[in-house]
């Protein structure tokens, strides 16, 4: 097979190595007995994009280096470190949902996680910290892994949850149990986190943690 221009979704170009069908060495292989290519005989394959083969169903091939993976580890880095509107406005895609089997399977969109994040937990506890730890890579589903522990000191306003009684300010420093999050990265944004269930983690944990009651 003959590849011309491939997509990727990263506009950055990259290049790989692949035969000249065409030379003679290659036109020599014979009953399954392969001659190595010569350098000067090989022809460089620009690979630009690979969207094409997404929109095909078709999977990127396993010969080609995962292009995306620093982007992506980027964005995820960014993502669980920073907790404000304009992070969460850039990255977070307008489709985006984020799903938990913890607490009654709760399910936030984009809006109510930022409102969540910035306006409720950020207020009442300013050094809250994800902890997290990722490699960038991406499965087959197009998921990457993602680990968390939050930690936090419950110094400043009240900790409001919806449906829930506001906890004053306790004081109360809390250290809530690693939790695994699946996370979908493309075109630059956030399309979805899968929250895997751990009874010590999640936003009721976090409310337990200060002091309210589940």
């Amino acid at each position: 097979m003959v590849f011309s221009e491939l997509s990727l979704t990263e506009p950055s170009t990259h290049y790989v190595t692949v035969p000249d069908l065409d030379s003679p060495s290659w036109k020599k292989r014979v009953g399954g007995m392969q001659r190595a290519t010569p350098r000067a005989s090989r022809k460089q394959l620009e690979v630009t994009n690979f969207k094409f083969l997404k929109q095909l169903g078709l999977k990127k091939p396993g010969f080609l280096p995962d292009f995306g993976k620093d982007k992506r580890l980027a964005v995820l880095n960014r993502f669980y470190t920073n907790i404000d509107k304009t992070t969460y406005d850039e990255l977070l895609a307008d489709s985006f949902k984020l799903t938990t089997a913890a607490a009654g399977h709760s399910t936030y969109g984009k809006a109510d996680y930022t409102k969540l994040m910035t306006d409720m937990v950020k207020p009442a506890i300013p050094n809250f910290s994800w902890g997290h730890a990722t490699s960038g890579d991406k499965s087959d589903d197009g998921y990457s892994i993602v680990t968390v522990q939050a930690t936090g000191h419950h110094t400043d306003k009240a900790l409001e949850f919806p449906g829930r009684k506001a906890i004053p300010s306790s004081g109360n420093r809390f250290k809530l149990e690693e939790e695994t999050q699946r996370v979908k990265v493309e075109d630059g944004q956030i399309q979805e986190i899968v929250v895997l269930p751990n009874k010590g983690a999640g936003p009721l944990a976090l409310y337990v943690a200060l002091g309210g009651k589940a």
